[in-house]
């Protein structure tokens, strides 16, 4: 039976798991951390080929990026996200990799910044509540407000009193996507933007 005990998932370990170690765990777990395993990590190259999505295959030409950018549109097929941008920003973090969350992220005038994330949910927590979590995390004390985004989806927003930082967060599946924006009149940008993100299920 694959398991995975870096990646929580629900249940044994998904198609999506590369098989790097077989143990019947005779020797202990200890000979999972030796050898043949460890000489693995940061030599893995991975390319995508082709990925399935509701019964459809889709092929990949060589060297496809995950995302397409076309003027101020941002589109990720694979995460099922999509980002309008206001004209005078600049998308930014577009090649981030764990433990960075970032999916993509925004750079305009006047110092503003704005990061668009994914994090984990494990199978026994409550997606809602750790979304919530996240949030205050990031803006303590917050001013809440309901946004509404594209698609008529509602999400929990919070803002900061003097209006520097906001960010919305919403569980969906295993993931919780949270927006974020720091500079000035942030709840407005975020307002702006929440109109423009589009997550399909």
């Amino acid at each position: 039976m694959p398991l995975d005990a870096a990646i929580v998932n629900e249940g044994a370990a998904d198609a999506t798991r590369i098989a790097i170690l077989a143990s019947s765990l005779a020797e202990g777990p200890g000979e999972l951390g030796l050898g043949a395993a460890q000489q693995v990590f940061g030599q893995v190259d991975i390319q995508i080929l082709e990925y399935e999505i509701d019964g459809k295959t889709h092929t990949l030409p060589a060297g496809a990026k995950p995302y397409s950018i076309e003027g101020n549109h941002y589109e990720n097929p694979w995460l099922g996200i999509a980002l309008e941008k206001p004209g005078d920003f600049e998308f930014s973090k577009l090649e981030a990799v764990w433990p960075d969350r970032t999916i993509v992220a925004l750079e305009g005038p006047r110092g503003l910044r704005v990061s668009l994330e994914q994090h984990e949910v494990y199978p026994w927590q409550d997606g809602a509540k750790e979304a919530r979590k996240k949030l205050e995390a990031l803006i303590p004390g917050g001013r809440e407000v309901e946004l509404k985004i594209a698609a008529g989806r509602a999400a929990p927003a919070l803002s900061d009193k003097d209006g520097l930082k906001a960010g919305l967060a919403f569980c969906r599946g295993y993931e919780i996507i949270i927006l974020k924006v720091e500079g000035a009149d942030a709840p407005n940008l975020l307002r702006h933007l929440a109109r423009h993100l589009r997550l399909e299920d």
